[in-house]
Parts: structure tokens; sequence; C-alpha cells
């Protein structure tokens, strides 16, 4: 059955309107990952012609396919509203982000590294920000109709 959104003035809206941009954010998850593991698939040739380390895609095919299934699975949740939603979507945040600043740090030599350090902090913490806050709200407890007798 669909889901009937709250009235812009109910006080559930803000956690709806949460809900929903959260299931973009690790839908994109879902969809970069699927990006790198089927681009390594497709095109590992060209990785080892390139004289990258043997190991890479490997490691950019497995971790492509972690994004695809946290992402997912994540994005399932968030839509169907499952009683593991929160604690599923705080792992999947908090693994991306270091896997993203674990990448940008340490794997990438100086010559790879993306320079865009300050748009991808703004980012992450703006992402954890909305975790946060859909936390905060999803934790609420709505009122009972009448006297709870």
């Amino acid at each position: 059955m669909l889901e009937q959104p709250p009235k812009l003035k109910d006080p559930a809206f803000g956690a709806y309107a949460l809900r929903y941009a959260l299931m973009w954010t690790v839908a994109v998850v879902a969809a970069i990952g699927f990006s790198r593991f089927l681009n390594t698939l497709l095109r590992r040739g060209i990785l080892f012609e390139l004289d990258f380390p043997a190991w890479l895609p490997t490691y950019l095919m497995v971790t492509g396919f972690v994004q695809l299934v946290l992402g997912m699975v994540a994005y399932i949740a968030l839509k169907e509203n499952r009683t593991w939603h929160l604690p599923f979507l705080w792992i999947t945040t908090l693994l991306m982000i270091a896997s993203t600043w674990g990448e940008r740090l340490f794997l990438w030599v100086p010559d790879q590294r993306p320079t865009n350090h300050t748009f991808t902090i703004i980012l992450h913490l703006v992402w954890l920000l909305m975790v946060v806050l859909y936390t905060v709200k999803a934790g609420k407890k709505e009122p009972a109709d009448g006297p709870g007798n």
C-alpha cells in the first residue's frame, strides 16, 4: 500500500521529508557502487595495461559491490520503514564516509588524490546532519489518540 504523506503543517512532515531525502542519498550510494563495480568489471584489462597494481581491480569491484548492497538495503529499509532502518542507515553512512576518506588519504598516491576536500567535507557533514535530524525526529513517539487507557 502507498503511504499517505503528512500535511505540510503536520509535525511529522519533517521526518517524512528527511526520510525521502535520505532515500535519495542511499540510492546515489547504490548507483555509484554499481557504476564502480560494472566499470571495473568491464575495463579491468585497461587497469593492467596502465600499470596499476594487480590488486586494484579486485579492490574496486569488491568495494563497488559492497556500496551497491549497502545502498540498496538501506534504501529498501527506509522505503518500507523497517524497524532496523535507523541502525542500518547509520552503518551505511559511516562506512561510506570512512571508505571515502580512507581512499582519499591512504590509498591513492598524491598525484591521484582529489583536491576538492572542502566540498567533500561539507557534503559529508550535511549527510551526517540529515541522518542525525532524522534519527531525532523518527525517535520521537507520535502522540496517542485518546486518553491512553
